[in-house]
């Protein structure tokens, strides 16, 4: 039986936790703007142009094409999920996935650095000042 435990499962684990952060602080934020139903369709939205952001960046790498690449990274600095979550699998993917040509399709063309999270965390840190700031002024 082969061994396919992840490579540092703490700091991918870690960081799947920040993306769950990121989306939450979100949903706080517009929670004190809107109604829960527009809350959640907005949050949806901007999850699924991170999702479509880094996809983008990812062909980015095979295509060559820098504007696909920026529009990704801008896409990230919107909504930084997809950015953390592709961080978090770089360091927990196999190291076979990037060298055999069969897994080609797997491996990581544009890995967020260690900026990228710094960002999100920052990210988390005002969504929820700024929640926080407009709900204590909020007439309840």
């Amino acid at each position: 039986m082969a061994d396919m435990s992840p490579q540092h499962p703490v700091q991918g684990g870690l960081l799947i936790y920040l993306e769950c952060l990121v989306a939450l602080s979100i949903c706080f934020l517009f929670g004190t703007w809107f109604s829960t139903l527009t809350n959640g369709v907005i949050v949806l939205g901007l999850h699924g142009l991170a999702f479509m952001g880094g996809w983008l960046e990812q062909m980015s790498g095979f295509t060559e094409g820098s504007r696909l690449a920026m529009v990704g990274i801008l896409a990230s600095l919107i909504m930084p999920t997809e950015a953390v979550w592709r961080r978090a699998a770089y360091l927990m993917e196999s190291p076979l996935a990037g060298s055999l040509p069969q897994f080609a399709i797997f491996s990581d063309v544009s890995i967020p650095s260690q900026a990228m999270i710094a960002y999100a965390f920052a990210y988390v840190c005002i969504a929820l000042a700024i929640a926080m700031y407009h709900f204590g002024r909020r007439d309840l």
